[in-house]
């Protein structure tokens, strides 16, 4: 009689256990899918405070990688990336994989004040798919150039920025002209300032925006009052002049409408 119990008991063991195990099998996670392995901001981190110009490093080494860009947008009261918001590109898109190197140099003075993410986003070609995209966002992040330590005195002199435009190099066989003009940073410079109008005075005419290195800007117009200066369209969308010292134009100019400065 204690053999019979005692090899019951042994068969409701056994079944229990496989029973367990079946269990355990269904309800276990799936496994985590394919993502991105090549692509990390790893400055600035979160809670960092950034002003002026910023050289964001990071890594995107994606296999069949199209093309990056990096992109901010405002938090919201929640320190949430608001739903549906637009970001805003902070530099222009770029091809060349980057392993623990400068993924951009970013101007921060053409965003408000205030908590942002940011992110790199990277779209990698895929022939059986499709594009895809892959993302890495850093948050919070705050821009704060009012209250920066580098921003100047209302005493100090700002510098002075030469009137005389730079001598073109000479091009052999230049490439044909865009459809519409454009200025471009001018080699060796960082991100440049746009202003409201065309005079060097942070105080008469104060700095509304700025085009970081490799970022290329229309031209909506020429100074009238013979200063050279254009005037731009940011892709932030903000509308304002910058000096021909500063940058290089691209195009014909010769269709490019007179307007007069306020």
């Amino acid at each position: 009689m204690r053999t019979r119990w005692f090899s019951a008991a042994v068969v409701l063991f056994l079944l229990v256990s496989v029973a367990g195990s079946a269990l355990a099998q269904d309800t276990a996670p799936p496994p985590a899918p394919a993502g991105s392995t090549g692509i990390v901001i790893t400055w600035p981190t979160p809670v960092t405070e950034v002003h002026g110009v910023i050289d964001v490093v990071g890594t995107v080494n994606e296999p069949d990688l199209v093309a990056y860009v990096l992109e901010a947008v405002a938090l919201d009261e929640q320190m949430q990336v608001p739903e549906n918001a637009a970001w805003l590109p902070m530099a222009g898109a770029q091809r060349q994989p980057v392993i623990s190197g400068v993924l951009g140099t970013v101007d921060t003075t053409f965003l408000p004040d205030g908590l942002y993410a940011m992110r790199v986003a990277a779209t990698v070609s895929d022939t059986t798919a499709g594009p895809s995209t892959y993302e890495y966002t850093v948050n919070p992040v705050r821009v704060s150039n009012i209250n920066s330590p580098l921003s100047p005195a209302p005493s100090e002199t700002p510098a002075i920025e030469p009137d005389v435009p730079p001598t073109p190099a000479p091009s052999p066989t230049p490439p044909p002209a865009p459809a519409v003009p454009y200025v471009v940073t001018a080699p060796g410079n960082g991100a440049v300032n746009v202003r409201r109008c065309d005079q060097v005075d942070n105080n008469a005419c104060p700095v509304v925006g700025g085009l970081a290195p490799g970022v290329q800007a229309p031209i909506n117009g020429l100074s009238s009052d013979g200063s050279g200066w254009y005037l731009v369209t940011t892709p932030a969308g903000l509308q304002g002049w910058v000096s021909p010292t500063v940058v290089n134009a691209i195009g014909d100019l010769s269709t490019v409408a007179s307007v007069a400065p306020p």
